[in-house]
């Protein structure tokens, strides 16, 4: 199994996740960032880009969703810690740059800074 991102026609990025043949097995609005470390979920900006999701590679149902703190408005990127039990993420903000980090079994913020 193996991820790629294209441009749909939209002009939305489309994150597809494709078996070992090629063919796709499920597609989903976003681009797509990394594999959980047991390749079970992907992690994924979504458009507008301002939350994150992990999308279980089995069938592309979303296992959790990372909101960013208020005023966030837009994520920048996000990465797992190779654990994969922490998700880091930099925001945008009126502020300026910042960094969130999420506890990734329950979604929930665990530290922020501006």
């Amino acid at each position: 199994v193996r991820g790629e991102v294209a441009p749909p026609a939209a002009g939305l990025a489309e994150m597809s996740l494709l078996d070992d043949a090629g063919r796709v097995l499920w597609r989903r609005a976003g681009v797509g960032v990394e594999f959980t470390p047991d390749g079970a979920a992907v992690l994924a900006l979504v458009p507008p880009y301002r939350v994150a999701a992990l999308y279980r590679v089995e069938n592309a149902a979303a296992l959790r969703v990372f909101e960013p703190p208020e005023g966030v408005e837009r994520l920048l990127a996000v990465r797992l810690n190779p654990s994969g039990t922490r998700l880091a993420g930099v925001t945008q903000s009126r502020l300026g740059q910042g960094l969130v980090v999420w506890d990734v079994p329950t979604a929930r913020i665990l530290k922020t800074r501006h």
